[in-house]
Parts: C-alpha cells; sequence; structure tokens
C-alpha cells in the first residue's frame, strides 16, 4: 500500500506534502519539489510555515486546531526564484487516525498562474465588450431617428440589436422618401464624395 501510494503521488502533477502535528513535512512528491524549486532533502523534516510562509500569510497556519485543518481552493500568491508571482490553487485535509485524532495534515497544491492570467484576461473582454454596448446603446436611444424604440427589461446586447434594427429600416424609409422627393422634382441635385466623384444625380439633372 505505501509503493502503491508513493507511485500515485510521483504520478501526480500537483504539489502534495503531508505533514505532523508541529508542522513538520514528512512527505514530499516530486511535484513538490518542482514547486518550492527544492530537492527532498532539503523538503523533509523541515517546518511547512518556512517552505510556504504563504500559508500563514493567507491565515492558513498549520497548527490551528483540527477544526482549522480543512480548506479548499483558497489562493495563494508566490513570489518563485526568479522573481515572478505565481498563483496557487491550495487545498489542506487533516490526517486521522483510526481513533478520529488528527495526527496531520496533507497540503495539495496547484499552480493555476496561466488559468488566472487567462480569466483576468476573459473578464477584462467582457468589460470592455460591456462598456462599448452600454455607450452605443445610449448613443442610439439618443438618436432622433429611433426615439421611442428603446426596449425595456432586456440586456445591453438585445437592445442594441433592437435599435439598430430599427435605425436600418428607419434609415431605408428615409432614402426611399429621398429617392421619390427628387424623382419628381423638377430641379436638379447632384452630389460628391470628398475625391469629387458623383455619387448621386437626380432624374431632374
Amino acid at each position: 500500500h505505501r509503493e502503491q501510494a508513493q507511485a500515485t503521488l510521483e504520478a501526480i502533477d500537483d504539489a502534495v506534502l503531508s505533514c505532523d502535528l508541529d508542522g513538520r513535512v514528512m512527505l514530499a512528491n516530486s511535484g513538490a519539489q518542482r514547486l518550492l524549486g527544492l530537492s527532498a532533502q532539503a523538503i523533509l523534516g523541515h517546518p511547512l510555515s518556512q517552505l510556504l510562509p504563504e500559508l500563514a500569510e493567507a491565515g492558513l497556519a498549520l497548527d490551528a486546531d483540527a477544526t482549522q485543518r480543512r480548506w479548499q481552493h483558497r489562493e495563494l500568491l508566490r513570489r518563485a526564484a526568479d522573481g515572478s508571482q505565481h498563483v496557487l490553487d491550495s487545498n489542506g485535509f487533516p490526517i486521522v487516525d483510526a481513533d478520529g485524532s488528527t495526527v496531520g495534515q496533507v497540503l495539495a497544491l496547484r499552480n493555476v498562474t496561466e488559468q488566472h492570467r487567462l480569466d483576468r484576461h476573459l473578464r477584462q473582454i467582457n468589460a470592455t465588450r460591456d462598456a462599448a454596448l452600454t455607450r452605443l446603446r445610449e448613443a442610439l436611444e439618443r438618436s432622433p431617428v429611433v426615439a421611442g424604440a428603446v426596449s425595456r427589461g432586456k440586456d445591453d446586447l438585445q437592445v442594441v440589436s433592437d435599435l439598430v434594427s430599427r435605425l436600418v429600416q428607419s434609415l431605408q424609409e428615409r432614402n426611399e422618401q429621398l429617392d421619390a422627393i427628387f424623382a419628381l422634382s423638377p430641379d436638379g441635385f447632384v452630389s460628391f464624395d470628398d475625391a469629387r466623384i458623383v455619387r448621386y444625380a437626380s432624374p431632374g439633372f
């Protein structure tokens, strides 16, 4: 069972450490060694509070009473040796013997820095999109062309879609009215763009 447990721990990419009641590391898999950047000899027997001071900073001291020895998905900010900052997802579980007494604790850590960066980037994209939609909605609602077409009780995206549809319809109607006016007028009308290219000429012209 011990060999099976050891092989299982070595196959896990996450860092797994177990401590006694004094908070000294009794086991550290290869994932923990990679995360801490230390050899097994530099980890085993040493206080985890020294190896991972971020635990105490997050209020997750391992020397707390048994009722405080379990937590899940608590984030830790750890500064690596190269100066980069990593975000760690931590889980703590008590080790209980056959008598129900707590004899230690297991700590599992996962580096979620990239996921955290992507989540933050996605939130920024969503915030930018929401702000742009809000500004576009406000601009459309102020337009006299779509006055009175505000959709109440809908999100910005639905409202903007409704207002743009209304705007396109109104512009088409106005174009048709202008075409009819110019077609019936005996006067000649012609328009140019900024390159002086003719863009419209009425039948009268």
